[in-house]
């Protein structure tokens, strides 16, 4: 199991001298702007994918509201991913968003569903049961609540609130938001229009990438 992932505690500071910010207990960037000049706001901002933090936010959702389809747990995993990065420059999953027919589907966590249902051999059979066209996936277990920061909780009770209240035509409507509509038909959501969508300015969306960089520079 991977160690306690502490979520995104940090010094906030844009001005023309600096950035810097704290992660995972330990100092990752502390830069002026004449160190900067690597930073290209054309490069496509990516996250490594938490598998564990994933399973677990899973479970969360899944522990809070009880059996559901992949359409509404894709839509509360979109949203709480949003919240976090807009608040926080940092999603919960990591998990690359595909723009399919009815909204957002994150891709890695779309595939170990699907792999639980046909009963392939993976990693997360003990976690989950899922059944049925529609990938109907029920809890088998408890979330550890030590691999969820109190942002990570804070962002899916926000998107749990949010979507399980609505049906499958509203949760459509509500995630067809403009990140999605940027992106062509099965084509992979940019995690800056996502940042965007969610209220994130141009110093924000900044600060995003400086994050994701260093995040995957550590793994």
């Amino acid at each position: 199991m991977l160690l306690f992932y502490i979520q995104l505690l940090f010094v906030f500071y844009f001005n023309s001298n600096f950035i810097c910010f704290f992660r995972k207990s330990d100092v990752l960037l502390l830069c002026n702007s004449s160190q900067q000049n690597h930073f290209n706001s054309s490069e496509m901002i990516t996250f490594n994918f938490d598998s564990a933090k994933s399973i677990h936010a899973l479970l969360y959702i899944l522990n809070s509201i009880g059996q559901a389809d992949m359409h509404k747990i894709a839509k509360i995993l979109y949203l709480a991913d949003r919240n976090l990065l807009t608040r926080f420059g940092n999603p919960i999953t990591g998990d690359k968003y595909i723009a399919m027919n009815y909204g957002p589907v994150p891709s890695k966590i779309y595939n170990i569903i699907k792999d639980i249902r046909d009963k392939k051999d993976n990693d997360y059979l003990h976690f989950f049961k899922v059944s049925g066209k529609n990938y109907e996936t029920t809890a088998l277990c408890e979330c550890d609540l030590e691999e969820l920061s109190q942002a990570d909780i804070e962002s899916l009770n926000q998107a749990i609130n949010e979507i399980n209240v609505l049906d499958f035509n509203e949760r459509v409507h509500k995630t067809h938001d403009s990140a999605y509509k940027a992106t062509s038909l099965n084509g992979i959501m940019l995690f800056e229009n996502i940042a965007e969508e969610g209220g994130a300015n141009p110093e924000m969306i900044q600060y995003i990438q400086l994050v994701a960089d260093n995040t995957n520079i550590l793994g």
